[in-house]
């Protein structure tokens, strides 16, 4: 063989190895530099930390809070009743680390237990009304 052939032969070699190389360094840094949840929902958590209810008005208060490192949105509470559910949209963003109440107004008497969900699938609160005391449950 020549010597111009087998240089460049050993040139487009050195091309092809480094085009690999380049592809599987982006990958890697791709990989590290992608949060490992930064927004995840696996990193969500809240918890109700006062609730009542008012049977003169039909008022509900509740106080969230947001023990996650993940804002929370999209928050909808439903309430349970013995033979229907009524679900109402609930007001802003509850931010990480913050505590924030609501009132709802409208809510009939006889509802025994309610949910709260949020944007992240799985993450939801239950609670029950006990003669006017909202209490967390599983």
């Amino acid at each position: 063989m020549s010597p111009l052939i087998m240089a460049i032969a050993l040139v487009l070699i050195t091309i092809l190895i480094a085009a690999g190389l380049s592809f599987w360094a982006t990958s890697l840094t791709i990989n590290k530099s992608s949060p490992s949840g930064g927004n995840s929902c696996s990193e969500a958590k809240f918890g109700l930390y006062s609730g009542s209810y008012d049977t003169s008005t039909s008022t509900v208060f509740f106080t969230l809070n947001n023990i996650g490192s993940v804002d929370l949105t999209d928050l909808k509470i439903y309430f349970i009743y013995s033979n229907y559910t009524d679900d109402k949209l609930l007001e802003g963003t509850l931010n990480n680390n913050i505590i924030k109440s609501f009132e709802i107004s409208g809510v009939e008497k006889d509802f025994k237990q309610g949910v709260i969900k949020t944007q992240c699938p799985g993450l939801q609160l239950k609670f029950t009304n006990q003669n006017g005391l909202l209490q967390e449950s599983s």
